[in-house]
């Protein structure tokens, strides 16, 4: 009985067993329950959290975008304030630079004027038939002193204004002061102003004190126009031969001597770049020519090309000049006793007359200077890009050398009429005959005096 009884105890306490595990997954499932409960709580909070996040992240993308617009309204508003100050400091400037140039540079206009008026031919004609009161005359020129005591075309315009009037005395005090205030302008207002009044003798002589006065290394444009009246004999022979002389004296010398002294110096001004010049000119043997030549005089091959090409110079030179100067050296017949119709005359006495002089050039610079920055807003960049586009290409002075060679070799570069092109090639034409002979006489010393010729196994 009681081995019976034992198997059924284990049953019951297996079963009190089972059931307590049962209770207690009952259990456990609840807590499970809870924590699921809680664990979807917590997701929708996390849920929600991220849309917070979202949200937050686009409300700070929206406001770095508004910074960023910000930051380029306000960098746009202090690039514009900027240029607004520059405008306001350049109007400031130029009203201030206004005021003053018509305080010291107005009654110009009026002194160029009557320059420009006594000396035309009319004007002269209107005097000598006494159309014109002389006492005019006086007076006009007068009162320009008075109000222009520094400018030299006020003493000069008086002086004019004498000689219609026959006083020698009051005409040469007046051309002193002006001379002394400019001494090259001056020269050059009364040999222009005495061809055009018909006196050659008196416009040769202050051609001659014009042409001292000149630095043949700094020439100005002014002397290319008085150039082409002086080639055109419309200041006369005698100024043309004190130009011709000039010109070679200038050439030969390192300074700009009187025109009627003689040349003892054999110095030539700019003479390797003239030597460089006729040797671009010299004709070049290609590579493929004479190859049987070249192949059998070996290494003294080199020596004989040099000397040849450079004993081509004299022929290429005078090949150039044919083609420059197609009537010749001296012109066309008829051409040395042709007289110009005076324009290039009427042109340099224009330009001379309108020249600003360096004080009042300055100022009208910085004028336009300003000017350019209130045109363009104030953008200094752009407005120094426009002024320096604006300013004249000419301003720039030439050399002797470069005048000569560039009216010889390059007539584009040097805008010259043919007249006075044939001056500037008589000016060079020692200069050319001596360096050509020079490159002959290096073409004979580099000529070898052997040749050994290599034919297979004969020399």
């Amino acid at each position: 009985m009681e081995d019976e009884l034992e198997p059924d105890c284990a049953l019951d306490r297996l079963g009190e067993r089972i059931e307590e595990l049962d209770r207690g997954q009952g259990r456990h499932e609840e807590k499970l329950d809870n924590f699921r409960e809680v664990l979807q709580g917590v997701g929708a909070d996390v849920a929600r959290l991220g849309a917070e996040v979202s949200e937050v992240r686009q409300e700070v993308a929206g406001l770095e975008n508004s910074v960023t617009e910000t930051r380029q309204a306000l960098d746009t508003f202090i690039e514009q304030y900027g240029r607004d100050r520059e405008v306001s400091r350049a109007q400031a400037e130029l009203s201030r630079l206004t005021t003053e140039w018509h305080a010291n540079f107005a009654q110009r206009k009026q002194t160029r004027a009557l320059a420009r008026s006594l000396v035309h031919t009319l004007t002269a004609q209107a005097v000598y038939k006494k159309v014109v009161n002389p006492a005019t005359l006086q007076a006009c020129s007068e009162e320009r002193l008075l109000l222009e005591p520094t400018y030299w075309l006020a003493p000069a315009t008086m002086a004019v204004a004498a000689k219609f009037r026959k006083e020698e005395k009051q005409g040469k005090s007046a051309q002193a002061h002006a001379c002394t205030l400019n001494a090259a302008k001056s020269h050059l207002f009364f040999a222009l102003t005495c061809s055009r009044l018909g006196d050659e003798s008196g416009a040769a002589a202050w051609m001659d004190l014009y042409l001292q006065s000149l630095d043949p290394d700094e020439l100005g444009q002014d002397f290319l126009v008085v150039l082409d009246a002086i080639a055109g004999k419309e200041l006369g022979e005698e100024a043309l031969g004190y130009t011709q002389q000039a010109m070679t004296g200038w050439n030969r010398d390192g300074s700009p001597p009187s025109t009627t002294a003689t040349h003892a110096s054999s110095g030539v001004r700019g003479g390797a770049h003239l030597e460089s010049r006729l040797l671009n000119l010299r004709n070049r043997l290609a590579q493929n020519r004479y190859a049987a030549l070249r192949k059998t005089c070996g290494d003294q091959w080199e020596a004989l090309r040099n000397a040849w090409e450079l004993s081509t110079v004299p022929d290429k030179v005078l090949s150039h000049l044919d083609d420059m100067f197609p009537d010749g050296f001296d012109g066309a017949a008829g051409a040395d006793t042709a007289v110009a119709n005076g324009g290039h005359l009427e042109s340099a006495l224009e330009r001379l007359i309108d020249q600003l002089d360096p004080d009042e050039a300055d100022m009208r610079d910085k004028m336009r200077r300003l000017e350019r920055v209130i045109e363009h807003g104030g953008d200094l960049v752009a407005a120094a890009r426009a002024n320096e586009s604006s300013m004249a290409p000419d301003s720039a002075p030439v050399t002797l050398m470069t005048l000569l060679d560039q009216a010889v070799f390059e007539p584009d570069e040097m805008p010259l009429s043919q007249p006075a092109r044939r001056m500037a090639l008589r000016a060079i034409w020692p200069d050319l005959e001596e360096t050509a002979q020079r490159l002959v006489t290096a073409s004979r010393n580099r000529l070898p005096h052997q040749i050994t010729l290599g034919i297979a196994d004969w020399k």
